[in-house]
């Protein structure tokens, strides 16, 4: 409640006009952008069985045992979907709360930066101070480098916990500074839910919640009030530990069959070694990002800089470093404001574990990105570093008319500048409006609906069965008359599907039965592009084959590493 109130309280500026355009289109398009990733699917099944058959269990996934009780993934992504089934189970109704999160997140964060450069610009003189003006356009820009980042974009609309994480985590940001008032248990409940909440989302957040915990924990203990302080600090603990229970109360896991399917996800995610960890945190992470946003290195690389600056200014500023542990206790006037140290020790407890133990994945990005948009706040508060163009005014000067009087020559970076960020913008945006105006153009031959439609055709007189291959089956299979009675798999996870040959058992895929010759074409779905020239473009549901696996024979071909590097490539 507190969050919405924040929202609405909001007074109207360009923000609105952003986050409206951007919501607007998102909306338009959300069932129309492609399923990004097998993890859209894979997060959903437990749920999905779970509403269908009471057991909270998946085939679907590859660890030994969660075709019998589901236990590979921590609980909060489960649990929401688990609750939100009951509203609706089309992509587009599982992707709609994603995208209301992503929005909020990105006017939380909003909010956090006006606040920042406000309440900077209130203690300083008048030569340092930032402008109203300039403050709403600085914030507009960071809101904007988190909203139209290609990762945390791609992120929002494939159903991934990190979007719970990032709203988790702004959420907790903004309810940080009201923990002063020592009289407010429900602001130290929701502090302890949030993290709680953080601790079940994924076994990376952990250094996060631990360092948040602890910083929270050092902040409530500074009370003079002894009773109090024991008060909130037992009410925040409990607030931790109420998701994790409440998990175990439910769920009630075996330890073997937690440690054989969580634990072993994740050391499939840890990395070989440190060295390789690094080179693949900005080499195999950031490269792919760079080619299509090429700001991007450089902004992580500030990321870093900006925390590792901002906490040793912090430590060298404390005067007594072995009596009180100087990242809380700093003395210099700039650093008495507790977010200076908090941010960027949240950025670090994140971005270090992440980086240096496991695979670069692309998961771990938006989180990162978030974290450091926070630390340019934060460092732009404390250090005020002058910024001597306006780049949308400059953006803007290209198009404008010579002065007829001849103006002083200017510095040639001051000359390019406006270039310069015009590039800048673009890359920025490219990435996204390249994406959303395809969906547009391809609005008929990305429509779930018809290849659901054409499942059911095919499929709804089938009493039960088996279906493997693209994911958008699973969403026909939550919508089937018989939905208890199928199951869905990857074709390339066989094991939980040995070949019974009283079952009928298809296969949904692009690939053209000249490669795969051994099976039974069933049917097919070839749709007319709206326009001739998007044939090529994008992720479409044009080209489909249903394809019959009529033998135990042709399944073993079909599920050899030969062909998976055709069908999947596995």
């Amino acid at each position: 409640m507190h969050i919405l109130r924040s929202v609405l309280k909001t007074q109207f500026s360009w923000i609105h006009v952003l986050i409206g355009f951007y919501l607007v289109v998102g909306l338009f398009n959300l069932d129309r952008l492609p399923i990004a990733w097998n993890d859209e699917i894979q997060n959903l099944d437990p749920a999905l069985v779970w509403h269908h058959t009471g057991q909270f269990c998946s085939p679907l996934w590859p660890n030994p045992g969660a075709e019998k009780t589901f236990l590979s993934y921590p609980p909060l992504i489960e649990a929401w979907h688990c609750l939100w089934l009951f509203v609706g189970q089309s992509p587009g109704w599982i992707r709609l709360p994603f995208l209301i999160f992503h929005v909020l997140t990105a006017i939380l964060l909003y909010r956090f930066v006006m606040n920042q450069l406000s309440d900077f610009s209130i203690n300083q003189t008048e030569d340092k101070k930032y402008s109203p003006q300039l403050i709403e356009k600085l914030a507009l820009l960071i809101t904007a480098l988190f909203l139209f980042d290609k990762a945390t974009g791609e992120i929002a609309r494939s159903v991934r916990v990190e979007t719970l994480i990032l709203f988790l985590i702004l959420s907790f940001i903004s309810l940080f500074p009201k923990s002063n008032n020592r009289n407010n248990i429900t602001v130290t409940t929701a502090l302890g839910l949030c993290l709680g909440a953080l601790s079940i989302a994924h076994l990376y957040t952990w250094p996060l919640v631990i360092t948040a915990a602890i910083l929270l924990l050092n902040r409530l203990f500074q009370s003079a009030q002894k009773l109090t302080t024991f008060i909130h600090g037992f009410i925040l603990l409990l607030g931790i530990s109420a998701p994790i229970l409440a998990f175990w109360f439910l769920v009630k896991p075996e330890w073997n069959d937690l440690k054989a399917q969580l634990f072993m996800q994740a050391e499939d995610h840890s990395g070989t070694s440190i060295y390789s960890n690094l080179q693949g945190f900005f080499i195999g992470r950031f490269f792919p990002y760079t080619l299509e946003q090429p700001y991007t290195f450089f902004l992580h690389l500030f990321y870093w800089l900006a925390s590792i600056r901002l906490l040793t200014h912090g430590f060298i500023s404390a005067q007594t470093p072995f009596g009180k542990f100087p990242f809380f206790h700093v003395q210099n006037k700039m650093y008495r404001s507790f977010d200076t140290i908090f941010i960027p020790l949240l950025y670090l407890s994140f971005s270090l574990p992440t980086s240096i133990f496991l695979n670069p994945q692309h998961r771990y990005y938006p989180v990162q990105h978030l974290l450091g948009l926070l630390v340019i706040a934060v460092y732009l508060k404390n250090f005020n570093p002058q910024i001597p163009w306006n780049p949308i005014d400059h953006w803007m000067s290209i198009f404008k008319s010579k002065p007829s009087s001849p103006r002083p020559k200017s510095k040639t970076w001051k000359s390019l500048s406006p270039w310069i960020s015009l590039i800048f913008f673009i890359s920025l945006l490219a990435p996204w409006a390249l994406r959303n105006t395809v969906a547009c153009l391809q609005r008929q031959e990305r429509n779930p609906h018809t290849a659901i439609n054409f499942l059911n055709k095919n499929l709804n007189s089938v009493p039960a069965g088996e279906i493997l291959g693209e994911p958008i089956a699973n969403y026909w299979l939550s919508q089937s008359p018989h939905p208890q009675n199928w199951k869905y798999g990857f074709e390339f996870y066989p094991q939980h599907f040995p070949f019974n040959p009283k079952i009928p058992r298809y296969f949904l895929s692009r690939v053209t039965p000249q490669q795969l010759p051994f099976l039974q074409v069933q049917d097919s779905l070839f749709l007319t592009p709206q326009f001739d020239f998007t044939q090529k473009l994008g992720h479409t549901y044009n080209g489909f084959y249903l394809y019959k696996i009529p033998t135990a024979l042709a399944w073993n071909r079909l599920t050899s590493p030969e062909i998976l590097k055709i069908t999947s490539g596995h």
